[in-house]
């Protein structure tokens, strides 16, 4: 294992290499070698890790020094973003480009810049329906308004995370334990 005493925070299979087992903890970033059967320690001065998500090309990590693009051959490479970051989601757009959409100092950041408007309240959780919106907790980013929409109902409901799933349904767990369906 990582360690004896690690608090594991999230985990997920490489998106080039199946071979690769990423493991997020609070004292950083480790790999397993499936084939191998080997652990290893990633060269990254991540910090804690929070969140992975698996983009088109690269796994990206949230950790307490920024958002990296997970690459276990790379030597100590820089981060995408700094800043203490508990999400992370990559957006492919309709031209082909990549946008890195994640939490920094709880304000809700788009490639690095902090968006204008914030939800009234940021829940570390981002994810994007089948639709390519982007959801903050219950919040929903409209991007040609330029604003955080709620869905009805929702309002006075504290929600601690967003999930969509693959059958594009999105799932809400408030904060007292309940789970949504939007």
């Amino acid at each position: 294992t990582c360690d004896e005493t690690d608090v594991i925070n999230d985990l997920t299979i490489d998106v080039l290499d199946s071979d690769l087992f990423w493991v997020g903890s609070d004292s950083g970033i480790h790999y397993y070698t499936l084939s191998s059967e080997e652990w290893g320690d990633e060269a990254y001065q991540s910090g804690k890790t929070y969140d992975f998500f698996q983009g088109e090309s690269f796994v990206y990590v949230a950790t307490t020094n920024g958002i990296y693009e997970l690459d276990p051959f790379a030597a100590s490479p820089d981060p995408v973003h700094t800043g203490d970051s508990c999400a992370v989601l990559e957006v492919v757009n309709d031209d082909d480009t990549v946008t890195v959409w994640h939490i920094t100092g709880s304000q809700v950041c788009k490639d690095g810049v902090v968006l204008p408007v914030q939800p009234d309240t940021i829940a570390c959780s981002l994810d994007k329906d089948w639709n390519n919106t982007v959801w903050c907790g219950k919040y929903w980013w409209d991007e040609t308004e330029g604003s955080w929409e709620t869905p009805a109902g929702l309002e006075g409901i504290d929600i601690s995370e967003s999930v969509v799933s693959n059958e594009g349904l999105v799932y809400l767990m408030t904060t007292s334990g309940t789970l949504l369906r939007w």
